[in-house]
């Protein structure tokens, strides 16, 4: 079993209930709301900065009374966090429960995504992943889109703006995990439509990773193309980078007529100092 799906059980195994903190310590609009899942050695934790105004029930005032019993709400389309406790000079904690919104989960299965369980329902609720998110997601056109991917695009800060960007510039056959892969990797939409234009071969979001990792540019490769070698395999433009050739000293053997040189005879011109 892989580590990913053993930690999906675990957390399904894991009640939709728990305790929770908070904490207004800085004067503001603005606190620190953890959430904590247990069940005997198993445990799940989960803080994020929200708004005072999102938390529905709760005031400024109560927060920083010197005691106060409170109850409160976080609300969203995936239903409702609903917290009691006490709060004591800005800090608070107490219990909280997850009530599932069933509408929610019938509309996204509307959308075409798998009908999503208990534990991806208070995951949704957790990132705010709306119906409407969701919704703008899948007409994006990205390939086997599910809920976890919703949730890698939330954790990673990925935004609608650069998912519509990436999926304009037409990769045949991009799914939502290379679109994962590449924001881990910093590839941005720009850099993807400069390798689309090159004139070199559609690529792999594996082989586009692999040529910004290296630093090798967009105009890296659309240089190799005008200096005659379009066709030359993937590998060899790494070799190429690699050795420190640029695309005008592969130009430059071309024009003094040694078109027919294999990749591998340019680089030992090069690595031998003939200009």
């Amino acid at each position: 079993m892989s580590a990913p799906i053993a930690a999906l059980l675990l957390l399904s195994a894991l009640p939709n209930a728990g305790t929770w903190k908070i904490n207004n310590w800085v004067p503001g609009d603005q606190v620190q709301l953890s959430i904590t899942r247990q069940d005997g050695s198993s445990r799940w934790q989960m803080s994020t900065s929200y708004a005072i105004a999102d938390l529905h029930g709760l005031t400024r005032e109560q927060l920083r009374a010197v005691h106060g019993d409170v109850a409160f709400k976080l609300e969203r389309d995936a239903g409702t966090f609903v917290f009691e406790g006490k709060t004591t000079l800005g800090v608070g904690s107490g219990r909280f429960r997850f009530e599932a919104n069933p509408a929610f989960r019938e509309k996204l299965a509307s959308l075409g995504y798998p009908a999503p369980d208990d534990e991806a329902m208070l995951g949704m609720a957790m990132r705010d992943v709306s119906l409407d998110y969701a919704a703008q997601v899948k007409e994006l056109g990205l390939k086997n889109v599910e809920v976890e991917d919703l949730f890698a695009f939330r954790d990673r800060g990925i935004s609608l703006e650069h998912l519509r960007d990436v999926a304009s510039i037409g990769y045949p056959g991009l799914t939502a995990q290379g679109v994962t892969t590449l924001s881990d990797h910093g590839v941005n939409g720009k850099y993807m439509k400069g390798m689309k234009t090159s004139g070199y071969r559609m690529l792999e979001v594996e082989e586009v990773t692999q040529l910004h990792d290296r630093g090798i540019s967009p105009e890296f490769v659309s240089g190799l193309v005008k200096a005659g070698r379009a066709s030359i395999p993937f590998e060899e433009i790494i070799l190429l980078h690699d050795h420190g050739i640029s695309p005008a000293y592969v130009a430059s053997v071309e024009a003094a007529g040694f078109k027919d040189l294999t990749t591998e005879q340019i680089v030992r011109l090069h690595d031998h100092g003939i200009d």
